[in-house]
């Protein structure tokens, strides 16, 4: 059976306002959202760290026996410690400090001696870092070894990594401190970055901000087809207060504030 050109034309009628709709670029989300995420980053560092024993015949120990179980178990499985070990550039425990290392060793070897640690490096003002943090984990069983970077703040943010350690001799005879030299391995990712969308409508766009502003890890600037994008509440009723500006905004929660 035929087709009518009356038939013809509805049918023509009925599919050319869906094509366009579909071939309109403004109104097409595409998927992957097209988001811009910072690059990861990577540091390398060496730097000297300072033990000074909790023992008597040392005068100015960095650290405080917490828990003592060296005269019940074999080993002192158990034995607690709480340190701030300083951390410098060199190798002379009277230079400028850098970091310190806070947190706790433990016992944790029951046939052989393995310090279990648990500590936070703060890099201290006179670094390069200052405020920033790197979450250490590890054990130390003999003089080499690596520890585990967990995490970090700062200019260290979802920082991770590994750092190699051997114990070297005090440069100061006097002094009686337990020296290990850092080669410290560090990949982070910014906090801060910058998303660019092109090509979406201004309500797609508030779908498309779910990408680049999630809980507390935000885009720092959005830039949404060639302008720059602020508002009180980008997302709901209030899109329409979007504004130019020149420079970044901050950004939480899914907030852009202006």
């Amino acid at each position: 059976m035929g087709t009518t050109p009356t038939s013809s034309l509805f049918f023509l009628m009925l599919c050319v306002p869906m094509a366009l709709a579909m071939a309109n670029p403004a109104e097409k989300l595409a998927y992957p959202y097209p988001c811009e995420f910072p690059k990861e980053n990577e540091t390398r560092m060496q730097m000297y760290l300072h033990q000074f024993r909790a023992w008597q015949n040392v005068s100015n120990p960095n650290e405080i026996l917490a828990i003592d179980f060296t005269s019940h178990l074999p080993l002192g499985f158990g034995t607690t410690y709480v340190h701030d070990w300083i951390l410098t550039i060199g190798p002379n425990p009277n230079e400028n400090i850098v970091a310190r290392a806070q947190g706790f060793h433990i016992q944790a070897g029951q046939t052989a001696t393995s310090w279990y640690t648990s500590q936070i490096i703060v890099f201290q003002a006179s670094s390069s870092f200052p405020g920033s943090t790197l979450e250490v984990l590890g054990v130390i069983a003999s003089g080499t070894g690596q520890w585990s970077i967990m995490g970090g703040t700062g200019a260290f943010t979802n920082a991770h990594g590994i750092i190699n350690f051997k114990s070297v001799p005090s440069t100061v005879s006097s002094i009686t401190d337990n020296v290990r030299e850092l080669d410290i391995h560090i990949f982070y990712t910014p906090e801060t970055s910058t998303a660019i969308i092109i090509g979406v409508s201004l309500s797609q766009l508030t779908r498309i901000l779910k990408c680049t502003c999630s809980g507390t890890n935000c885009a720092r600037l959005v830039i949404w087809n060639n302008r720059t994008l602020s508002g009180s509440y980008l997302g709901y009723s209030n899109a329409s207060v979007l504004k130019d500006l020149d420079k970044q905004q901050p950004c939480i929660g899914g907030k852009i504030i202006s």
